[in-house]
């Protein structure tokens, strides 16, 4: 999938401090790296280089949870003030209950939400739904 195959929705074109950003994705293994892409084109001028890399983690396990676990189309959503990244992925999915546990033995898969726990600073799960959103500070702030 390239980026031009999702459906962006920039809901503020500004370059400033300020810089929203929302996509509708298909489930699809390339989902992913279509989701890093998009967000390194809107943000990277923006945003500090550790930032744009935890955000480009904790998006990547999110969006790569929904297409494994959820069903339909898959939406990002995120927003940057200037001092934090805050956002969702949703897709069309019942929802889910989070487990709690420790970094697994098996060095692939099955880390996705330690990972995200480690990175940002608070996250959850909404209510009733398959959408977990996510803050993360920026680190020129920290």
């Amino acid at each position: 999938m390239s980026p031009a195959d999702a459906s962006p929705a920039f809901t503020s074109g500004a370059a400033g401090p300020a810089a929203d950003f929302a996509v509708r994705l298909p489930s699809d293994r390339s989902t992913a790296a279509a989701a890093r892409r998009l967000l390194r084109m809107r943000f990277s001028h923006v945003m500090a280089e550790d930032t744009m890399d935890d955000l480009l983690v904790v998006v990547s396990e999110l969006v790569a949870n929904a297409v494994l676990h959820g069903s339909g189309e898959i939406d990002l959503r995120v927003a940057f003030d200037g001092t934090r990244v805050t956002g969702d992925v949703a897709d069309e999915g019942r929802g889910f209950a989070p487990p709690r546990r420790k970094l697994a033995a098996d060095p692939i898969g099955a880390n996705g939400l330690y990972l995200v726990e480690r990175i940002a600073s608070c996250w959850g799960v909404g209510d009733d739904s398959a959408q977990v959103w996510f803050e993360i500070p920026d680190r020129r702030l920290c």
